[in-house]
């Protein structure tokens, strides 16, 4: 593939995988996954959100990369592929957040008991936990977070309706 072939690819993943607005000024699409994210947490496990919120951690000092880049920053390659392979494939962002919540999820006990510094390191740090998983057995794991469409939606929504 040509450079330029290579460049339209990518500019037609970024428009059709919502992804445009992850790299904008302002990071207005990244602002709504970190909302999304909190939401999901927020119905699922409020004890972590109450616990991330004491120690003053917010989606955007962890998550980050893992919008942004989907996961291929450092991940182990072989998992990467099996993220990205049911992100392309259903041109949807369910397996994102579900893989968000499922790595903070699993690490639940240790992430109650951390602090602040250990909490932002575990989760940036999520790859060290994952270099020995078999990707099949994780991905099943992921597809067990229950996160539907309507979910989704509806947390897109409400993010318009607060901050436009």
């Amino acid at each position: 593939m040509s450079e330029e072939e290579s460049f339209w690819v990518l500019i037609r993943m970024i428009r059709d995988y919502d992804m445009e607005g992850l790299f904008l000024p302002g990071f207005p699409g990244l602002q709504k996954k970190f909302f999304m994210l909190r939401k999901f947490l927020e119905a699922r496990q409020p004890d972590i959100v109450a616990h991330f919120d004491k120690e003053g951690l917010m989606p955007d000092i962890y998550a980050m990369q893992w919008f942004q880049m989907l996961f291929s920053y450092n991940f182990p390659f072989a998992l990467v592929l099996r993220i990205w392979d049911v992100f392309l494939a259903e041109k949807s962002w369910k397996v994102i957040f579900r893989v968000a919540l499922h790595i903070i999820v699993s690490d639940k006990d240790k992430l109650l008991s951390s602090t602040f510094e250990n909490l932002a390191g575990r989760l940036k740090s999520a790859n060290d936990r994952l270099l020995k998983v078999d990707p099949d057995k994780f991905m099943t794991a992921v597809n067990k977070v229950a996160l539907t469409s309507r979910e989704i939606d509806a947390a897109a929504a409400e993010y318009e309706r607060e901050f436009g």
